[in-house]
């Protein structure tokens, strides 16, 4: 699997990064060890999966569906603040519910595949 000194390298950057997203859930925002545990392990498989896709050289390709993927591992954190608070008419607060969060990973994606349609669109324009 590690063949490559790079794939090692990213290997002990993915580590790293699981170890920073941890610290970030756990410790710097004092959120509940459930909470925590759930975004480290969603940050977990989605770095196994990049790295992966780094790995086959799919990436490029798919790096804004990663970005949104990435923003939804941490919408767990959104439970840990609604936890004990419901709106007024006793159903769960807005922030906390699914369709927001689903909103919350798609935005980021369609954003990104828009951005690189009109920077695709106007090199052709251009020529180049």
């Amino acid at each position: 699997m590690f063949q490559k000194p790079e794939e090692i390298i990213m290997a002990i950057l993915a580590v790293l990064w699981v170890a920073l997203n941890y610290y970030a859930a756990g410790i710097a925002t004092a959120a509940s060890l459930k909470y925590t545990f759930l975004i480290s392990g969603c940050v977990l498989l989605w770095t196994i999966v990049s790295f992966w896709l780094w790995r086959s050289e799919r990436i490029l390709r798919l790096y804004p569906v990663l970005l949104g993927l990435f923003i939804g591992c941490w919408t767990f954190w959104l439970n840990y603040f609604a936890q004990g608070k419901t709106a007024a008419d006793g159903s769960t607060i807005w922030y906390a519910t699914g369709w927001f969060k689903l909103i919350l990973v798609i935005v980021p994606i369609v954003a990104n595949y828009a951005w690189l349609w009109r920077r695709q669109h106007q090199r052709k324009l251009l020529g180049k």
